[in-house]
């Protein structure tokens, strides 16, 4: 049996940190270690995992002095591992008793890296969505291309994901600017084989402060904007690694098409220019129609465009 390690990072999270305790020391898979740091909480956070600490030797509570983050919380754990396949958590969510075991079968039939499929739960934890796939609409992706799905947006969560500790000099250091888990998965799908399961997993818990990343709507044009210049700003980092001259196209259209999106929005003129930038989106990233209509029509676009564009998407994909 291979070592498993779950890193767990965690801030002020003393509502969950118990459930989500509860549900990851209960794996069906035994030969786990399970590294936690903590980033300066000044919570009951420490109090309570030092209680489940005398009775599970297999937890290791680690104190950072400041408050670093979560990409360098989650990089500092990694470093900390010894086991085998890594596995990365959020103190809020729940994981079923399952996971490890299946995800470690999936990995171990040739893949690099594995994800799973997530239930939604709000606070509460009362079900939002029985797929978070579904629900972000990148439930159909195809594995030999995720890489350039990457270059548009993220396709997973950080506590959906185990690798091989093979390609921790890959991954590591994280950039400051990105979060940790769109980093790695484009990094490692540059390269490696990644593999997906379509099993819901775990619940990821969504907070009254909290939302999911692609949810633009209601937004004013300030927040849209800065939505937008964070994806340009990715676009930039992604465009420095090595081994991405395939994907060059994709980078300088993207580049291309949220600069003519940011002008649009603070101008709301040239809707031409606009709409046609956006059909070719389309083009460039067919499989990707519903994700990308769902950013063109939560942009609050005339009703003329979310029309044509539907009637596009209905003719060409053949939905």
């Amino acid at each position: 049996m291979s070592k498993v390690s779950i890193i767990l990072p965690t801030y002020n999270g003393s509502q969950y940190i118990s459930s989500l305790l509860d549900s990851i020391l209960l794996q069906t898979y035994k030969d786990i270690e399970y590294i936690i740091i903590d980033d300066k909480s000044t919570d009951n956070t420490a109090h309570i995992i030092q209680e489940y600490v005398k009775k599970d030797l297999r937890i290791n509570l680690y104190f950072n002095p400041v408050n670093l983050g979560i990409n360098k919380s989650f990089e500092k754990g990694i470093k900390l591992s010894k086991g085998n396949y890594i596995f990365l958590c959020d103190q809020d969510d729940l994981w079923d008793r399952k996971k490890v075991k299946k995800m470690v079968n999936k990995i171990e039939q040739g893949y690099d890296l594995v994800y799973s499929d997530l239930k939604v739960i709000n606070s509460d934890g009362n079900l939002i969505s029985k797929s978070f796939h579904r629900l972000i609409c990148t439930n159909n992706l195809q594995s030999k291309n995720i890489a350039k799905y990457l270059l548009f947006k993220n396709i997973t969560n950080g506590c959906s994901i185990c690798f091989r500790r093979e390609l921790i000099d890959d991954i590591i250091p994280f950039p400051d600017n990105l979060i940790y888990d769109w980093w790695l998965m484009f990094k490692i799908s540059l390269k490696h084989k990644i593999g997906k399961l379509d099993e819901q997993l775990m619940s990821y818990r969504i907070h009254d402060n909290n939302a999911i990343g692609f949810l633009i709507l209601n937004r004013d044009d300030k927040a849209k904007i800065d939505n937008i210049q964070e994806s340009l700003n990715s676009l930039t980092l992604f465009s420095k690694q090595k081994n991405i001259l395939s994907y060059r196209q994709y980078f300088c259209f993207l580049f291309k098409y949220y600069n003519i999106r940011i002008n649009f929005i603070k101008h709301k003129t040239n809707l031409i220019r606009y709409y046609f930038t956006s059909i070719i989106l389309l083009y460039y990233f067919p499989r990707l129609y519903k994700y990308i209509f769902k950013n063109i029509i939560e942009d609050t676009l005339p009703k003329l465009h979310i029309i044509l564009v539907k009637i596009w998407v209905k003719q060409k994909m053949k939905v």
